[in-house]
């Protein structure tokens, strides 16, 4: 869980050894099948990996308590963010 800017807490995860084949759409279903609501994903292709902003706070410590989704015959692994997010200019903590 990181914090927000203003408008409380944000429940964002890690997801690492994402293939390229993995399209966002796919993803995302099977996130929020398996885990619950998810408000966005951001794909960094270059590093293989990507970020989930859960709904709710259940949503984003079931996916951290369980560690991984399987997706496409793959195991693809959830993490909580060890690093601060930084982009646009701003820093956002972790928890």
């Amino acid at each position: 869980m990181t914090k927000g800017l203003g408008s409380g807490p944000v429940f964002r995860a890690f997801i690492g050894d994402v293939p390229r084949d993995i399209d966002r759409g796919r993803l995302i279903q099977c996130l929020e099948i398996t885990f619950g609501p998810v408000v966005d994903i951001q794909f960094i292709p270059s590093k293989s990996c990507a970020f989930v902003h859960f709904a709710t706070q259940s949503g984003y410590e079931n996916a951290i308590r369980e560690g991984f989704v399987y997706i496409k015959g793959r195991i693809l692994c959830i993490q909580k963010i060890k690093k601060p997010l930084e982009c646009c200019n701003c820093t956002m903590g972790t928890a």
